[in-house]
C-alpha cells in the first residue's frame, strides 16, 4: 500500500471519528453557505441543518414555491433569514451565473461554503432508448452546469479564510451499470471534475473540495431509481447530514479531495 494511500485512510478514519462528536449550535455563525437543489428532499434538510447552526443559506433551486416553503420553515424556527435564489439550472444562461456572483460578492463579500445537491433523473432506462435531448439536459444539469458554477463562484470561496465546496455523487450511478445513462456519466464526469478542482487547490490550502456518496436515502430521486424499493429499508436524510455539516467546520479542515461515503462512515 502506498504512502498516498495510507495517508488518505487514516485521514478518513479521524474524520470518521470526529462524526460521532455533536455539532455546535454555534459552529456555522457568520458563515455563508449556497446549496443548489435546496427545494429537493437532500437540499432542503441541509438548509435547515446549516441554519440551526447560525449559517445565513443561500436557496437556489426552480420550484419557488417550495424554496418559500423551506424559507418560512427556517424563519419560524428563529435562524438566520436565508436567501431565495429561485433559478432553472437547467436553462441558465452564463450570464445568470454572474449576476449570482455579483450580489453574493454585494451582499456578503465572501462564500463560505458551496453544497451541490441538484440533480436530474427520471427512470433508469437502456442506452439505445435514451432521446438526444433527454441526454443533453442530464449531462448539462448534472455535470456542466455544477462546473461551470463552481469555476463562477470559486473567486468568492477563495475570498473566504477557509471555505468548503462539497459535490454530491451516487453509489449506483457512479459503477458504471446498466441503465444508468447520462446520469452515470454525468456522475462520473463530476467526480473526475471534483478531483481536478481539489488536486488544483490543494497548494493554496484556503478551499477544500470533497464528494460524497449520501447513499440509497429515501427520497424522490431514489423512488424514481427503484420504485418498488421499500422505503423501510432506506436511509432517514437526517443519519448522514453530519457528514456534510462535519466537512463545514473545523473536522473537515484536513479533509480535501476525497469521496467520502455517509453511510459507511457513520456506521463505523
Amino acid at each position: 500500500m502506498s504512502e498516498q494511500s495510507n495517508n488518505t485512510d487514516s485521514c478518513i478514519e479521524s474524520f470518521s471519528q470526529l462524526l460521532k462528536q455533536p455539532v455546535a449550535s454555534d459552529a456555522l455563525d457568520g458563515k455563508t453557505v449556497l446549496i443548489t437543489g435546496a427545494a429537493g428532499d437532500l437540499g432542503s434538510q441541509l438548509a435547515h441543518r446549516c441554519s440551526a447552526h447560525g449559517a445565513t443559506v443561500i436557496l437556489l433551486d426552480k420550484q419557488s414555491q417550495k424554496l418559500e416553503t423551506v424559507y418560512d420553515q427556517i424563519v419560524d424556527n428563529g435562524y438566520p433569514e436565508p436567501i431565495i435564489c429561485a433559478v432553472d439550472l437547467l436553462v441558465a444562461q452564463p450570464a445568470v451565473y454572474d449576476d449570482l456572483a455579483n450580489q453574493v460578492r454585494a451582499e456578503f463579500g465572501v462564500l463560505d461554503a458551496l453544497i451541490h445537491c441538484a440533480a436530474l433523473f427520471d427512470a433508469p432506462s437502456p442506452v439505445i432508448d435514451i432521446e438526444a435531448l433527454t441526454w443533453q439536459q442530464h449531462i448539462h444539469l448534472n455535470l456542466t452546469v455544477t462546473c461551470q458554477l463552481t469555476s463562477q463562484l470559486l473567486p468568492l470561496l477563495q475570498e473566504s479564510s477557509n471555505s468548503r465546496i462539497i459535490f454530491t455523487t451516487d453509489s449506483v450511478a457512479r459503477s458504471g451499470s446498466a441503465y444508468w445513462g447520462a446520469y452515470g456519466v454525468a456522475k462520473a464526469g463530476l467526480e473526475q471534475f471534483a478531483r481536478i478542482l481539489a488536486d488544483e487547490l490543494m497548494g493554496a490550502g484556503r478551499v477544500n473540495v470533497n464528494t460524497i456518496i449520501p447513499g440509497a436515502i429515501h427520497s424522490q430521486l431514489r423512488h424514481r431509481a427503484f420504485p418498488a424499493e421499500a422505503k423501510q429499508t432506506r436511509i432517514q436524510i437526517e443519519q448522514i447530514l453530519p457528514v456534510y455539516l462535519h466537512l463545514l467546520i473545523e473536522s473537515g479542515n484536513t479533509v480535501h479531495g476525497h469521496i467520502l461515503d455517509a453511510v459507511e462512515l457513520i456506521e463505523q
